[in-house]
């Protein structure tokens, strides 16, 4: 149910940056916990190209695609 509230939300316009930013962040966690590695890597990706990302911000991003990553 979240997934699909939080991809709702990314569909309205005018959204601060922020907001957007963690949207794409919080997609990408539920991917995780659903075991879609794959989308969750492609939603941090989206994550990592928003410009607003603090440096702490984007470490957290890198490190979680390398968990996603490993075997």
């Amino acid at each position: 149910d979240a997934l699909a509230l939080y991809n709702q939300v990314l569909g309205i316009s005018g959204l601060p940056a922020n907001v957007y930013a963690t949207t794409l962040w919080n997609i990408a966690r539920c991917h995780q916990r659903m075991g879609n590695n794959g989308a969750a890597i492609a939603m941090l990706r989206a994550y990592l190209a928003q410009p607003s990302l603090s440096d702490a911000d984007r470490a957290d991003a890198h490190e979680l695609i390398a968990q996603l990553q490993r075997p």
